[in-house]
């Protein structure tokens, strides 16, 4: 074992790389994916609501906010949109190196989450 560690090093299991972070002991996420399909999330929180609220292939986020609020659909804070939008932006249009942090995925599960519960009011 000795020799194998040394031509090829065992991983260091509480090491976590740029970009990513450890939720629990046994779960560690990619920010940058968690970001990009979270849509997901907020198309399964309206559609609870109502089944005719749902994401149209052709809707960008920033169109289905709009549809979202001119449906008049919980009381949706136009700067959670903001924060959430240039979170999205950037990691599904953005440069593949970007990496985030735990404050910026912080900061993007708090708009999340607010648009979330927002939409389930």
């Amino acid at each position: 074992w000795e020799r194998r560690e040394a031509l090829q090093p065992i991983p260091d299991t509480k090491r976590i790389l740029k970009g990513w972070m450890r939720i629990d002991e046994n779960t560690v996420i990619c920010i940058r994916d968690e970001i990009i399909h979270s849509p997901k999330k907020i198309e399964e929180a309206a559609i609870a609501r109502s089944s005719d609220l749902a994401r149209k292939p052709y809707l960008t986020m920033q169109q289905y906010f709009q549809f979202l609020i001119n449906r008049k659909i919980g009381h949706i804070r136009i700067e959670d949109c903001d924060t959430y939008l240039s979170f999205y932006d950037s990691a599904r249009y953005g440069s593949p190196s970007l990496n985030y942090n735990e404050e910026d995925y912080a900061a993007f599960s708090t708009a999340l989450n607010s648009i979330l519960s927002s939409i389930s009011r």
